[in-house]
């Protein structure tokens, strides 16, 4: 029998980014774990991973990261005759990966946590103008939020390489058509005046129309692009209250 990942496909078909989101869910899922076994739900680097990952899961979920390169919603599908915006995504979730692997040797006492240079007012390490922020650790925190920033930024970058019009799509897309007419009825009550020129209601109904039928487009397809949750992507053991509860969230 063929080998598969955890969400059922072969690893040559599961995608470069595909892999690389479910390696680096992995190394979130590996922090949240230890801090659950070690009773330390609600500590600051619980707050810290909830906000990280609540970020990262947004990203991943909206870009389509989990689906399978042959699924047409997948950002690999997307991206294949895009290599260089590829190759971006690949790192910074290898950069993420390696950022959370560095907090976890640190949570879990395999590496120190150092102290980080301040600014030069002479402050010694133990001195009261030392704050708590200035160690590693905290300093990790920032760049994992800082590369999910970068991850978010990249995706405008997704969104132009597809070369799809929106609302074009919303348009022919299926589901019960919105009647124009109540939206040109509506345009006219509100406005009394524009009933001398019909044309500007009949402008103004049909960009209420089209706007309607994108929202719901965008609604249905956040629900589709999605729908390959966190289990699937990664499986997850033991987690922090809050954790759990952010990743059964849909």
């Amino acid at each position: 029998m063929a080998r598969t990942d955890d969400g059922g496909h072969p690893p040559a078909q599961r995608g470069r980014i595909a892999e690389a989101a479910a390696r680096c869910f992995a190394s979130f899922q590996a922090t949240a774990t230890r801090l659950h076994e070690h009773r330390e739900d609600g500590s600051s680097a619980d707050t810290q991973l909830t906000d990280c990952l609540s970020r990262y899961r947004i990203w991943a979920s909206n870009l389509g990261a989990w689906h399978p390169r042959s699924d047409e919603r997948s950002v690999d599908y997307r991206l294949r005759d895009v290599p260089e915006v590829e190759d971006r995504i690949a790192e910074l979730l290898q950069e993420l990966t390696e950022t959370n692997e560095d907090i976890l040797r640190i949570l879990s006492g395999d590496q120190v946590n150092k102290r980080v240079e301040g600014s030069d007012d002479g402050s010694e390490e133990s001195g009261e103008g030392y704050e708590d922020s200035q160690d590693e650790l905290s300093e990790l925190w920032l760049s994992v939020g800082d590369i999910i920033t970068s991850l978010m930024k990249v995706s405008i970058l997704v969104r132009k390489a597809t070369g799809r019009d929106r609302y074009l799509k919303a348009a022919s897309a299926a589901g019960e058509p919105f009647l124009e007419d109540f939206d040109k009825r509506h345009v006219a009550d509100k406005f009394p005046k524009a009933r001398e020129q019909p044309w500007l209601i009949d402008r103004l109904g049909a960009a209420i129309t089209q706007r309607r039928q994108f929202l719901r487009y965008s609604r249905d397809h956040r629900h589709r692009i999605g729908n390959v949750g966190f289990g699937r992507a990664c499986k997850p053991k033991a987690f922090g209250v809050k954790i759990r509860l952010l990743i059964q969230t849909t």
